[in-house]
């Protein structure tokens, strides 16, 4: 009989075969490491970055190896190599920067070819352009220009002459002369000695005349031809300056167009630079994980014994502290509206209780401190995400309305308060003790006072945050522990106080329907760190020194400050933060 061992990756499969039974196909295969060397000949798989599994479950030792080849089903056993998630994700990676520098190579191409084509724009018309003025330029200055200055040394001779005619004209008087004609037949004989002047006078008048007839014929043609021509030609050069014109139009729009051609590529560039940026930093991060992986597995393999005693024994003992919430999370109304009594007096809530408007003067100018206006909190705890001494509480508002504020005013702020919403509605100020961000790039420290001199929670009853708790006897002595641990590192005061600090989130930059997720979560040995989230995109986070240890606090509860230009907020129950703001 043939045992033959089946080596499935993926959708790839690899038949291996030994002869005889069962137990020969064992001492074939003798250990896990014949399996993982096979698995690297045959398939290209590297040891140490999967799993093996039969249809038994997975396979750890040679025991689970010598089952999986006793218990096959004819002759045929497979093993199937499961590959590690990060494994997987690395080389999601890795295709997708393939990708993105194939089309990042891609517009660089398409980027320098434009800019090829459009200075061999830009440099044809400019020849064209200065080829055209050229040609204006001499045709004026070769024929313009020469018959321009003919046409006025010959007006300015017709001026001469004209002034001379006028002047001899103006010393004849030709009415006289004319009468002189008429009567010259009744005074020959008495005008006989003048006549021999008057016939000369008569024979040079007609010479002048005729010579100035034939002059003045003359440049009337010539004026006329060299007007005809000038209009002609002055025609030609207006259309030539409006063709000119025109092309230089086009010539301005392409070129504009050109531009912003040029600007939206680089636009787009600069994004792609940017993407691939943080995916190059993604990488070496993932990089860096899987060197600490690397060592960290090379550190369990040799103290395998030991981790494993540890492990026990730390789930022992996280099951124990962390049963108070195991066992009773699915008893808790978590939030799912605004509270109607919890929240400033300026603050109007919709008919479903989902929408909260502030109206308040104070908060609209950023003024926060000293007043409870655009207070709003949720009616009921976050739910809380993670292991014991390491979890996280998370909730998310959508911006239904924004609107105008000062400059310095800023926007709302969110957060969370370790009472519930019963206990700040008690509250005569509305007063609590948590930690909030937003505003003008400010974080604000709360502290809740007794409320004159009455506390909201007595000495030795549980918060209502713990209130669960107490219906357990097994679990109520360890939240009167956790209570105690908190009274002690946030010790009650008979005065409330709320400190300003500086932050990296300025809320005021925030749109209509964007949507705001708050992740706060307190450190073991104490302190607080709080990521603010914007349409799903980790946008800023903040620490929190003075913040009590992780095992002293119960569950928390949303709180908003509708301020500046934060107007109307909506909450959103039930979501779950991404995976990727968790962790760090």
């Amino acid at each position: 009989m043939t045992s033959s061992l089946i080596l499935a990756f993926g959708d790839e499969k690899h038949q291996l075969s030994a002869a005889g039974s069962g137990t020969d196909a064992v001492r074939f295969f003798r250990n896990l490491e014949d399996v993982e060397v096979k698995a690297q000949e045959k398939l290209g798989v590297q040891p140490g970055t999967y799993d093996l599994y039969d249809r038994y479950g997975m396979i750890r030792h040679q025991k689970d190896l010598m089952r999986a080849l006793e218990t096959s089903v004819a002759g045929e056993v497979l093993l199937e190599l499961r590959e590690h998630l990060h494994f997987t994700r690395i080389r999601g990676v890795e295709a997708e920067e393939k990708v993105l520098a194939h089309k990042l190579d891609k517009l660089e191409r398409s980027l320098q070819d434009s800019e090829d084509r459009t200075t061999a724009k830009i440099e044809e018309a400019k020849a064209d352009l200065t080829s055209n003025i050229v040609k204006v330029d001499n045709r004026i200055s070769n024929d313009v220009i020469p018959l321009i200055e003919t046409a006025q040394r010959d007006l300015l001779r017709q001026k001469q002459q004209t002034n001379a005619v006028q002047e001899k004209l103006g010393k004849i008087n030709l009415t006289e002369i004319a009468d002189m004609c008429e009567k010259a037949e009744s005074l020959r004989e008495e005008l006989r000695a003048a006549l021999d002047r008057m016939d000369k006078l008569d024979e040079e008048w007609t010479a002048d005349k005729s010579q100035i007839n034939e002059t003045t014929l003359n440049v009337e043609k010539a004026m006329a031809e060299l007007r005809r021509y000038m209009e002609g030609k002055i025609q030609v050069c207006i259309q030539t300056d409006a063709d000119l014109r025109e092309d230089q139009q086009k010539l301005d729009e392409r070129v504009e167009l050109l531009v912003d051609e040029v600007k939206l590529l680089e636009q787009k560039h600069k994004r792609l630079e940017k993407k691939c940026e943080g995916t190059l930093e993604e990488s070496e991060e993932l990089r860096t994980t899987l060197g600490r992986l690397r060592e960290d597995n090379a550190y369990v393999k040799k103290e395998t014994g030991q981790v494993r005693t540890r492990v026990h024994c730390i789930e022992g003992t996280s099951t124990e502290r962390w049963q108070d919430f195991s066992n009773i999370q699915d008893d808790v109304q978590f939030f799912r509206h605004w509270h109607r009594l919890a929240k400033g007096s300026d603050v109007q809530l919709s008919t479903d209780f989902a929408v909260a408007t502030g109206r308040g003067f104070l908060a609209a100018t950023g003024m926060v401190l000293t007043n409870d206006e655009g207070l709003v909190v949720g009616d009921g705890p976050c739910r809380r995400f993670g292991t014991p001494g390491q979890w996280s509480s998370y909730f998310e508002v959508q911006l239904d309305e924004v609107c105008a504020a000062p400059e310095s005013a800023g926007g709302l702020y969110v957060g969370i308060a370790l009472q519930s919403a019963q206990e700040i509605a008690a509250h005569p100020k509305h007063e609590f003790d948590g930690w909030l961000i937003g505003g003008h790039a400010k974080a604000l420290v709360c502290r809740a006072g007794t409320g004159g001199g009455v506390a909201i929670v007595a000495d030795g009853a549980l918060p209502a945050t713990w209130a669960q708790a107490a219906k357990d006897p097994a679990t109520k002595e360890s939240a009167a522990k956790a209570v105690q641990m908190l009274r002690n590192a946030l010790p009650m005061r008979a005065k409330g106080e709320c400190r300003e600090l500086r932050s990296m989130w300025a809320s005021h930059k925030l749109h209509t329907s964007d949507k705001i997720g708050v992740l706060f979560r307190f450190n073991r040995e104490g302190g607080a760190r709080m990521k603010i989230t914007v349409n799903g995109d980790l946008t800023a986070t903040h620490d929190f020194a003075e913040a009590p240890p992780a095992d002293a606090v119960g569950y928390l509860t949303p709180v908003v400050r509708l301020a500046g230009t934060g107007k109307s907020a909506r909450l959103l129950p039930g979501l779950h933060p991404p995976a990727r703001i968790i962790a760090g």
